[in-house]
């Protein structure tokens, strides 16, 4: 498949000792995808595309013992633009500092 013509991004995580999603924590960032149950499983993978946290979902069958994580790709149109970096301005130091000068005063 293309994936440039790729909508979704399915995760199947086997996890042969848990028996219910009751501990399972899953943390989804635009750039990294992470969960844990304590004291069994930790996971954290750095994705190599933008996704959209809002629309993932997670499932976990207990009767296969699997997660499966369906993540959405950022659409080029909704990818987050960054801010310009603001103009510094630039302060007489000398003005300032008699200005403290009479503040201590």
């Amino acid at each position: 498949m293309n994936q440039e013509e790729a909508t979704r991004l399915v995760f199947v995580v086997s996890l042969p000792i848990l028996k219910h999603a009751q501990a399972l924590q899953l943390k989804v960032s635009q750039d990294i995808l992470a969960f844990r149950v304590p004291n069994l499983y930790k996971l954290e993978l750095g994705l190599p595309i933008s996704i959209d946290p809002a629309l993932t979902r997670s499932y976990f069958d207990c009767k296969l013992r699997k997660l499966f994580i369906v993540v959405t790709p950022q659409n080029k149109e909704t990818e987050v633009v960054e801010e310009p970096v603001a103009r510094v301005e630039i302060v007489d130091t000398k003005k300032l500092e008699s200005d403290l000068l009479f503040d201590v005063i």
